[in-house]
């Protein structure tokens, strides 16, 4: 069969599986690799223009223990979307793995775990950045980190679902 074939030939819970995690992992790639956690300052770097000239610094072995926190769950998350994804290509285009209960089970539940080891590194980066009520205007890359692993649980819930059938 061909690519389009066995896409269509798949159940309706494994496509909705991997149009999700496609559109999580997308979102997941712009949240984790932009400077617009708040405006400025992403996971890895922080740019601010002088003049005309962007300056960019790395933020790796920054001493500041909550953002080493932010920076370590969402890692676990990162990997864990692209793995799920990974797998839900396997569990459609790869024979050996088409339609077996235990790539969508596990696929799944590594899903939902790495949807939660997300969810801890948003939470910690919101709650540490707003501290003592001093609103902080959170941007686009932190609202793709959050899109990124509601789309990863949904899917998620899919290829739960598609293994069922």
């Amino acid at each position: 069969m061909s690519l389009s074939g066995e896409f269509t030939g798949s159940s309706v819970f494994a496509k909705l599986t991997v149009i999700f995690m496609l559109l999580s992992n997308l979102c997941n790639w712009i949240a984790f690799t932009t400077t617009y956690w708040i405006p400025g300052t992403g996971l890895w770097r922080t740019c601010s223009i002088i003049g005309n000239t962007p300056n960019c610094r790395f933020n790796d072995g920054n001493d500041v223990e909550f953002f080493q926190a932010t920076q370590a769950f969402v890692s676990f998350g990162f990997i864990g979307i692209n793995v799920v994804f990974f797998l839900s290509i396997l569990y459609i285009w790869v024979a050996k793995c088409a339609k077996n209960a235990d790539i969508s089970f596990w696929g799944a539940i590594l899903a939902f775990i790495s949807a939660g080891s997300y969810f801890i590194g948003v939470l910690i980066y919101g709650i540490e950045t707003n501290k003592n009520f001093v609103v902080i205007n959170l941007h686009y890359s932190y609202a793709m980190a959050i899109l990124a692993l509601l789309l990863e649980v949904v899917g998620g819930i899919f290829f739960l679902l598609a293994g069922k059938r």
